[in-house]
């Protein structure tokens, strides 16, 4: 057989056989002096190993041909199975003969030129077997390796014969038990006849898994049977399923967060075969939380601790309250502030968390803030403080380092009242139980003494409307100087100042009256007042007006006799009305030529000392004087009367 290309560097050529050879054999000869010779051979596909001899013909003698594996195929989506190469030019320079011992359908025969252009060779000496058919007998086997369905063609001395294939059951279903294939092929001619064959496959199951049980876990964690290690060593190529049944029937609805123990079913499935095994899962149930108690910081200490309680301490009881770290003692010591998820290991499982806070150290309160004390008056005899920058939230309580005093309240600011004469400090402790220190010292001075009076002796002038009273106030403290105010007859007099001698201040130059509210002032401190009374020397009694003797028609003034006059000693007698006066000895006189009117009298003393008035004595006007009759004339007396009349 002659093969030629022309113009195409490769040129390749494919024999097929209707049906496999075996014992193969043909030579291939280069014609053209091309760059490489190749030849493969196939049996469905698979590629059989060929054996290769060189030949030797006419031409240099140094022609050569080699057989090798390649590894860059010349045809493009194909791999080269053995390369011829020359290197020789000039017609049948050289050649191969090749043997392919093993059945084979088809053979490719692949050139490629060096000169790009054309690819000529021979093939001759073609030769082969064909090989008896063998008719599927019956065979066990197992369900990975089932045979597959040959095609059997038939033969008839009359007419072609028609072969009929079928197979029961018609689709394998893999099992977990041995099954039966009933293979039958049925040829039948145009007249008919036919001839059967059957082929019985016992197909046994095979195992498909090898199972590790997950390790036991505590509650809640759940155990993951997908996980690669609990099919370790299975086979491949397998589709897993995982059921709560050993039919395999009932999915497992969650196989990779199974939370309940017990056994399971896993169950691996190829196109032909399937495999159930069991899986044992153990989660051991998860301890019940701990029983904790804290102790907290303190103003003095920054931590805390926190003690579990229940379940006790025991061989194999760990205790953490991180999650972390595990210790023999239920005691955690030294803890800062935080949550935390206590937690004990039992020896088999991690218990169930209990939260805890550990709460912040308490903060120590700043020292209060005094201000300028409120010293004592002469009214109180303590002193107060306003402080400020206390805790403004809670309820604080402070403290008085003069006697230990307290006070508690609220808000920001306060007033300490009642402090006693002295060194004061505060110091202030809040809500949490954290004092301060004490603040600046607050000192409050000794309260001023008040003056006392403790008497008022007065000395009275020693004539009427005299200057020269007084009055002593006594009690006083010596050498101090006081304020004295007064008032006399109830109006306010013009202050004095004094500074006491022998415990007493004297005011003098008084004139007789009633002196009231007499109060002695030291710096801002001013005494209970007092009072006192000056009068002149005894005043005489008022004078005793008699009746009064009125005017006549021949006086016109009136008269009045005056007794009870002073005894002793010279008096003056003032009328008040016209201020005439009368001087005199003894108890009584008589004082003329009053006119007529009110009259009261007051008589002084030879101590110039005057009495009240006296009553009041009224004159009244003088009678009238009546003019002259006039004298009409006269009846004269007559005969029968001897006395005349007059008209007047």
């Amino acid at each position: 057989m002659f093969i030629k290309n022309t113009g195409d560097p490769i040129r390749s050529y494919t024999f097929n056989f209707d049906q496999s050879v075996s014992n193969l054999k043909f030579s291939l000869f280069d014609i053209d002096g091309i760059t490489s010779l190749e030849a493969r051979a196939y049996n469905n596909g698979t590629l059989q190993p060929i054996t290769l001899t060189s030949l030797k013909t006419a031409g240099p003698t140094n022609t050569s041909a080699s057989a090798s594996p390649s590894t860059t195929p010349t045809i493009t989506g194909v791999t080269a199975a053995y390369t011829v190469t020359t290197g020789i030019t000039g017609v049948r320079t050289a050649g191969i003969n090749v043997d392919v011992p093993n059945p084979v359908n088809s053979f490719v025969l692949a050139s490629t030129s060096r000169f790009n252009g054309d690819t000529d060779f021979y093939v001759s000496q073609i030769s082969y077997n064909y090989i008896a058919p063998v008719l599927p007998a019956d065979v066990t086997v197992t369900c990975d390796n089932i045979p597959a369905p040959v095609v059997l063609t038939s033969t008839d001395n009359c007419s072609t014969a028609n072969v009929v294939y079928t197979q029961t059951p018609a689709v394998f279903v893999p099992s977990t038990t041995t099954q039966t294939i009933t293979r039958t092929w049925v040829a039948t001619d145009a007249q008919g006849n036919t001839t059967t064959h059957t082929q019985i496959i016992t197909v046994n199951p095979t195992t498909l898994l090898t199972i590790t049980n997950p390790a036991a876990v505590c509650a809640p964690a759940t155990v993951n049977l997908t996980a690669a290690a609990v099919t370790a060593g299975s086979a491949s190529g397998s589709t897993l399923s995982y059921h709560t049944d050993a039919a395999g029937t009932i999915a497992l609805a969650n196989p990779n967060a199974v939370a309940t123990s017990g056994t399971y079913y896993i169950k691996a499935t190829t196109a032909t075969c399937v495999d159930i095994k069991p899986v044992v899962v153990t989660i051991n149930a998860q301890p019940i939380a701990a029983t904790v108690t804290a102790v907290q910081p303190t103003c003095a200490v920054a931590t805390g601790s926190i003690t579990v309680t229940a379940p006790a301490e025991a061989v194999g009881i760990t205790y953490s309250i991180d999650g972390v770290t595990y210790q023999a003692s239920s005691v955690f010591n030294n803890v800062n502030p935080g949550t935390y998820q206590v937690t004990y290991n039992n020896g088999t499982c991690i218990s169930a968390t209990s939260p805890i806070t550990i709460n912040a150290q308490p903060a120590t309160p700043p020292a209060p803030i005094a201000a300028a004390p409120t010293q004592p008056t002469c009214a109180t005899a303590t002193g107060s403080v306003a402080l400020s920058g206390l805790p403004a939230t809670g309820t604080w309580t402070i403290t008085d380092s003069n006697g230990g005093g307290t006070t508690t309240g609220t808000g920001t600011t306060t007033t300490i009242n009642g402090l006693a004469t002295g060194s004061h400090t505060f110091t202030v402790t809040n809500s949490a139980g954290c004092t301060s220190v004490a603040s600046a010292t607050v000192t409050i001075n000794a309260q001023p003494a008040t003056p006392v009076i403790s008497s008022a002796t007065p000395t009275n002038p020693t004539t009427c409307s005299g200057s020269n009273g007084s009055i002593v106030l006594n009690g006083l403290t010596t050498g101090t100087s006081y304020t004295i105010n007064y008032s006399k007859n109830g109006t306010p007099q013009t202050a004095v100042v004094q500074t006491a001698v022998s415990n007493a201040v004297t005011l003098t130059g008084l004139t007789a009256g009633a002196y009231t509210n007499i109060t002695a002032t030291s710096g801002a401190c001013t005494s209970a007042p007092v009072s006192a009374n000056l009068s002149d020397p005894s005043a005489p009694s008022a004078p005793i007006a008699a009746a009064p003797i009125q005017p006549t028609c021949a006086l016109a003034t009136g008269s009045v006799a005056l007794s009870g006059l002073p005894a002793t000693g010279t008096w003056t007698i003032t009328n008040s009305n016209g201020g005439g006066t009368t001087t005199g000895t003894g108890t009584t006189t008589t004082i003329n030529g009053l006119v007529t009117g009110s009259h009261t009298f007051t008589v002084t003393n030879a101590a110039g000392c005057t009495s009240v008035a006296s009553a009041t004595v009224t004159i009244n006007a003088q009678p009238a004087t009546p003019s002259a009759p006039i004298a009409a004339a006269p009846t004269q007396p007559t005969c029968a009367t001897a006395t005349g009349s007059v008209a007047l």
